[in-house]
């Protein structure tokens, strides 16, 4: 890792998925100049001369090491733990292990291979590095939360900064002073002391699902929905460790289209359902492929709320287009909300919020917020976080650009605002800032 990494910008997820299509494109070009002449457009599917067409060609959602991208992104940048893939986001996990030899065998090497980059529409300086930095990242992150003791360049990359400027932390004096051994390794206690006052450090959260198949979370993503479908059928129809073997296998992009026969666990599953047994595999797989009509049948095979279940798949496939038809006020100029004043925003709330669990701002607001926090709908698009304070809870969130006239915290407060404030229509959110990147959210009944 070179020392201008305090120059380089996070990489974007689209940035890295579009890097590990180029590779795979330069891999056939390397067979189509080695093996023999066409070989490499077999292997892509597109004839190599047609650059665009042969990169977009490559379906990473159909891979084995692409289809994870997502979830390590969301470990290794925004330290966010996809509950049902601990395991894959260790670096020996087997598609996370095949994801780094990938990378380390095929990677830029100043010579012939930077070719094949070349041709397959690549820019070596700017086009590469994004999917080793995510790599390295991960490592790094999951060492510290693994309890092991850690380099100079592991906190590096976790604090957001060069690798010079932790060096210098080693001999500055104060709390700010980071400790290392004789080898010039840092112990875990002291990573993770150190790590908590650097600005640029965003801590591992890791969500679980409800144990009781009686309780579910007010809201999944799209990420969320296939692990979230494999525990509800794990403890529905796996009682026995084959069973939970055989549905792991049937969820692993390993197994696409290996079965002539499903499993009986995903038979039972099925029947229960009313639907294939390629639909249930269908929901258990990343990225999400379930199918809207399929949703009445597995809402009822892991034994939650069909509307419930249906609005977080139409919600995950359909973001922007299911949030017209639940919430049309967030598309309208004349939202009701109060004017901004100084370092304070009030929000009344509308039923389509409480019943959502929403905090819509208006687009005025943003200049109560860092620049940085800001992001889209699109998948990987996220901001730097904030801190909200409300209720004696602490959440991080970034903030999302909804519309031309709403932006929102990506934090969402079903739970708050239902169980909690039980609050009404008419009601009121003030948003106030109290310190740099800090902000706190009161309640106001009407």
């Amino acid at each position: 890792m070179k020392d201008s990494k305090e120059f380089k910008p996070r990489p974007t997820l689209v940035q890295i998925e579009n890097e590990l299509r180029g590779t795979f494109v330069a891999v056939g070009v390397l067979l189509d100049e080695c093996f023999y002449r066409g070989s490499g457009s077999k292997l892509i599917g597109v004839p190599l001369e047609h650059r665009e067409q042969a990169i977009s060609a490559v379906d990473l959602n159909k891979t084995t090491i692409g289809r994870y991208l997502p979830i390590y992104y969301r470990y290794a940048y925004e330290g966010k733990v996809v509950p049902g893939y601990e395991d894959e986001i260790n670096e020996s996990g087997d598609n996370m292990e095949r994801l780094a030899d990938f990378a380390r065998i095929f990677q830029s090497d100043s010579s012939y291979f930077d070719l094949c980059l070349d041709v397959a529409s690549l820019d070596v300086e700017t086009d590469i590095g994004h999917l080793s930095d995510m790599i390295d990242r991960l490592r790094a992150r999951h060492d510290l939360d693994d309890g092991s003791s850690m380099s100079i360049l592991d906190l590096a990359l976790l604090a957001d900064m060069s690798d010079r400027s932790v060096r210098n932390a080693v001999t500055v004096e104060g709390p700010g002073r980071l400790l290392v051994d004789n080898k010039g390794m840092v112990e875990n206690a002291e990573a993770r002391r150190w790590l908590s006052g650097r600005r640029g450090f965003v801590p591992t959260q890791k969500k679980e699902f409800p144990e009781s198949l009686d309780e579910y979370p007010d809201q999944l993503d799209a990420l969320e929905i296939p692990p979230f479908v494999h525990q509800r059928l794990a403890k529905r129809f796996a009682p026995h460790e084959i069973d939970m073997a055989l549905l792991d296998s049937v969820s692993s992009p390993n197994y696409d289209g290996a079965y002539t026969e499903y499993p009986e666990v995903v038979q039972r599953a099925a029947k229960e359902a009313g639907l294939p047994e390629q639909s249930i595999q269908a929901a258990l797989q990343q990225p999400i492929r379930i199918r809207p009509q399929d949703c009445p049948g597995i809402a009822k095979a892991i034994s939650v709320d069909t509307v419930w279940f249906t609005t977080q798949v139409m919600s995950a496939l359909f973001p922007t287009q299911t949030d017209m038809l639940l919430n049309p006020s967030h598309y309208l100029n004349d939202m009701p909300t109060l004017k901004l004043e100084g370092n304070t925003v009030e929000v009344i709330l509308s039923e389509a919020m409480i019943q959502h669990g929403y905090l819509d701002l208006p687009a005025h607001a943003k200049e109560l917020f860092p620049t940085d926090c800001f992001g889209t709908r699109t998948k990987g698009d996220t901001g730097k976080f904030i801190e909200l304070h409300y209720s004696g809870r602490v959440e991080q969130t970034d903030i999302r650009v909804k519309s031309e006239q709403t932006i929102s915290p990506r934090k969402r407060f079903n739970a708050w605002y239902q169980k909690e404030l039980r609050a009404q229509p008419g009601d009121r959110i003030r948003l106030s800032r109290k310190a740099d990147r800090v902000y706190e959210l009161t309640y106001l009944p009407k």
